[in-house]
This record gives C-alpha cells, sequence and structure tokens, in this order.
C-alpha cells in the first residue's frame, strides 16, 4: 500500500448522492454535547473595535456609499463588511479546489452554521427541524404549497389583508389548484393588538359556525382552515403582530390580551378538576412570516409556538444577500418538500433542503461570522440602539411635519411609518384630493433622483406615509434630512 493511502478508511458513502461527507441527519441529531464540529476553513475578517460607537463611526464598517442617505434597510438590508468580507473569502476558498468543497466541506459546514443559528434562536435541542434557504420567499413557498398540496375544496387558507403581497399570491396559486377557499381577515389600519386578535377570533368562530366567506351569491358551507399565515413585522405597515397569542389562538389553547385601550379575552377549555388545557376548537397549523425579524428583535422560537417559522439572515441581520432560514416543528416536517427535488429527497428533512443544486453558498456560510459578529458587539445594544432611534426619528418627522406614526412605538420595532404632510406631493395645495400610488412613486422618486436619500413612501387609507429605517449605522441627522 502507497504510504499516501495509509489512515485512508474503506468504507461507502455516508450520506446521500455520492458526496464524500457524512450523513448530515445524523450529525444534526447529535447533542451538543456529542457534536464536533468540522475544523476552521475561514477565519473571521476583523470586527469593529468594541470602543466604536453607533451611528457616523459604525457606519464605516458597512459597504454603503456615503453620497447616499439609506433610510430604507427593511428593504432588502445592507451588509456589514466582516460579513460580506467572510463571503468573498468562502468563494476564495471554494475556487481553489472546487471538488473539495463541493464534495467533502460543504456539508460539514452548513451543520455548523445550522447548529450555530440553532443556538442563536433558541431551537439549540432541535437543530434537526432548522434549514438554510436563499431568502424567506423559497421557506413561505414549502409550506404553502407542501400544505396546499393536500387540501379540498373543502378547506381554506387563512391570513391577514395586512400580510406580504407574494404570500397572498402563493395562496392564490394553491386555491386555483385545489379549489381551497383563501379567507383573507380584513384588517382596518391602524389598529391595536386586542382589535387585531378580535378579528381573527371572530373570522375563526364564523367559519367555525359554518358562516359563508364565499360571495353572496354562492351557496352557504363551511371550510377546514388548514392553515394560517401571519407576518411577525408587516412590511408595508411596518407593525409587530401579536405572534403568541395569535398562535395560541389558532391552536385553540388560552391567552389573554390587554391593552390600554381593550381586553380580548378568548376563555380555554379547561377541566377543573386537573387543570389541564384542551383545545377549544380544531388545531390550526401556524405559518409565521418573520422577514423582518431575525436581527431587529430577540428570537425565541420555541416561546412563539408557531409551527412554521422563516426569516431572512440578509435584512437586519446583515450578512450579504442570498440567506435565510426555515424552522418546522417536528410533527410537521414530513408534510414538506424542497420546492427544487435533488439528491437529498427522501434522505431525510434537512437533506432534502441542505442541496439544490451547485450554487453560492457563501451567503449561508457567513452567518455563523454574523453570529460571532453579533456578540462581539452585543445584541441587545444594538437592538435598543435600532427601536430607540426609530422612535426617536419617528417623533422628529412627527412634530416637524405636523403629522403622526402610523403605530405608536410599543407596535414597532426598527421600522416606522409617518404620515407625510399633504404639501409635499400635492401639485395644488390649495386643492385637496386623496393620495394615490402615482404620488407614491413620485415622492420617492424626487427623493431618490434629487436629494440622494433612499426612503420608501407607503399608500395607507389613501394617504401617503414614509417608512423609515433604523440599523446601528444611522444618526438621527439622516432623518433630518427629511
Amino acid at each position: 500500500m502507497d504510504s499516501n493511502t495509509r489512515g485512508v478508511l474503506r468504507k461507502g458513502y455516508q450520506g446521500f448522492g455520492s458526496f464524500f461527507s457524512d450523513d448530515i441527519e445524523q450529525l444534526l441529531a447529535l447533542p451538543q454535547d456529542r457534536y464536533v464540529a468540522p475544523p476552521p476553513i475561514i477565519e473571521d475578517p476583523p470586527f469593529p473595535a468594541l470602543s466604536t460607537p453607533f451611528g457616523t463611526e459604525m457606519r464605516e464598517h458597512f459597504l454603503l456609499s456615503p453620497e447616499w442617505t439609506f433610510l430604507n434597510h427593511g428593504a432588502f438590508g445592507a451588509s456589514a463588511k466582516p460579513m460580506f468580507d467572510a463571503a468573498h473569502r468562502w468563494r476564495t476558498y471554494v475556487e481553489s479546489q472546487p471538488l473539495r468543497f463541493i464534495d467533502r466541506d460543504l456539508f460539514p459546514q452548513l451543520v455548523k452554521t445550522t447548529r450555530d443559528l440553532a443556538s442563536f434562536i433558541g431551537v439549540e435541542n432541535d437543530p434537526a427541524g432548522l434549514v438554510l434557504l436563499p431568502n424567506v420567499t423559497t421557506g413561505l413557498h414549502a409550506v404553502i404549497m407542501s400544505q396546499g398540496a393536500t387540501l379540498t375544496p373543502q378547506d381554506a387558507i387563512l391570513s391577514l389583508s395586512i400580510g406580504y403581497g407574494s404570500v397572498k399570491k402563493m395562496i392564490g396559486a394553491v386555491c386555483e389548484a385545489t379549489g381551497c377557499k383563501h379567507i383573507e381577515v380584513a384588517v382596518q389600519v391602524p389598529f391595536t393588538d386586542s382589535s387585531l386578535l378580535a378579528d381573527v377570533k371572530r373570522a375563526i368562530d364564523d367559519v367555525q359556525k359554518h358562516q359563508n366567506y364565499s360571495t353572496p351569491h354562492e351557496e352557504h358551507h363551511s371550510h377546514n382552515i388548514r392553515l394560517a399565515v401571519f407576518d411577525h413585522i408587516t412590511s408595508n405597515t411596518a407593525c409587530l403582530l401579536p405572534v403568541r397569542e395569535l398562535v395560541a389562538l389558532c391552536h385553540g389553547t388560552s391567552y389573554a390580551h390587554t391593552s390600554a385601550s381593550a381586553e380580548v379575552s378568548i376563555e380555554s377549555a379547561t377541566d377543573s378538576s386537573n387543570g389541564s388545557v384542551t383545545e377549544a376548537h380544531t388545531y390550526i397549523p401556524v405559518l409565521i412570516d418573520g422577514a423582518h425579524a431575525l436581527g431587529a428583535m430577540e428570537l425565541d422560537l420555541p416561546s412563539l409556538g408557531a409551527d412554521y417559522y422563516v426569516s431572512n439572515a440578509h435584512k437586519w441581520f446583515l450578512c450579504p444577500k442570498g440567506c435565510a432560514f426555515l424552522w418546522a416543528a417536528p410533527e410537521r416536517r414530513y408534510i414538506l418538500r424542497a420546492p427544487i427535488i435533488s439528491h437529498g429527497y427522501g434522505s431525510g428533512f434537512a437533506s432534502q433542503f441542505i442541496w439544490d443544486g451547485c450554487r453560492d453558498y457563501s451567503a449561508a456560510l457567513s452567518i455563523s461570522t454574523a453570529i460571532r459578529f453579533w456578540h462581539h458587539i452585543g445584541p441587545p445594544q444594538m437592538r435598543e440602539y435600532m427601536h430607540s432611534l426609530i422612535t426617536q426619528a419617528s417623533q422628529l418627522l412627527a412634530h416637524a411635519w405636523r403629522t403622526e406614526p402610523l403605530f405608536p412605538a410599543s407596535m414597532t420595532v426598527a421600522m416606522c411609518l409617518v404620515r407625510v404632510p399633504d404639501a409635499a406631493w400635492l401639485e395644488d395645495p390649495g386643492q385637496p384630493r386623496s393620495a394615490t400610488s402615482a404620488d407614491a412613486k413620485y415622492l420617492q422618486d424626487v427623493l431618490h433622483y434629487q436629494f440622494r436619500i433612499e426612503v420608501p413612501m407607503k399608500l395607507i387609507n389613501s394617504r401617503l406615509y414614509t417608512r423609515i429605517s433604523a440599523h446601528i449605522y444611522n444618526t438621527l441627522q439622516d432623518y433630518q434630512l427629511l
């Protein structure tokens, strides 16, 4: 035997396909005290000094052009230099020996990243239910289409009118294919947590009482709600929703929610003899669209109780574009099918998602660097700065414009909508009229092209609002330019 072959074991393929790496299902199932991470391949780029203040000096650690005032982090994020550089280092390593990386290094490194992220979002004891994806849209598609494949004309999917546009299209595609119903709860903006919960409860109760959610000309019939989809933080209105309570409501368990203006109590079906809680109605699985959550707020998935949860890592978490995650509860994983069928199909939940063909995985691998970046600076301090700044900025604009934010600070995280004064967009202030989407686009274009300010305009209730975002590179002076 040649000396170069000593120590090489003669064993067959351990995972799926012809990849030369261990079975990822086994690696993810290992308890933390038995898991051995693969040796590090790249070194983290330098992080900002701990003495670096948030704001102007922190902006030097981003790639943002100094010629622009960037107030739209909520759209697609903005990567911090350490995570961008880490992804570049991964790309360089890949191209130095592509087969070594794809055949032998990729899966163990993705497993490590998955386990790192699992610890950051509270599922360290169940990393097998967490999969890395290119974006939230892919995760939403996987859940909605997989769940939708089991539906009939007697079934329904429930969502809110304030939900994301592409999610509505996904649900519409399922309804078109299966004949199931889309029950869209009409939500009047602005709202309170209590009024929103009451609207959702009423919709569920009406369905279960065989109320008709079809057109007035159709026959009355009931539907089984087989999936509910809610945002954690809405995109268009930038509002934090009461996710724990919404999940409890759909699962048929009890909760009481109290706000300053009203109280909603969902009575539990409790057996007084033993104190156990039983389901008050049919269990409705819940998918949470947390596209804006990771980084903007602390995430502890078990405490939310959702059946499925998706979020981006390339928005508020500051990774390069093209990385997100999907987590599914153990009893729900058997339903899910990856949108792209490849070698891992049939080999386990994580296996079917981890490989969808040869592509750039560097953004996903930068998540581990991002986690160390956040721990280096301090997640609570970063989130507190973002929330405090967005609160101050919204108050500053509302005072200067003599208008008001759409929602109070208690219902916002790192984005906020503030009403724009009519004089900013009316051709003739002496002839008031309702705003249109053309007015929103015009004003956003003016700020973009003439002032190099990137900030979106939103049309809400026939009035214009600007949606401002705040991250650790922003300062209050940025918003004064508006």
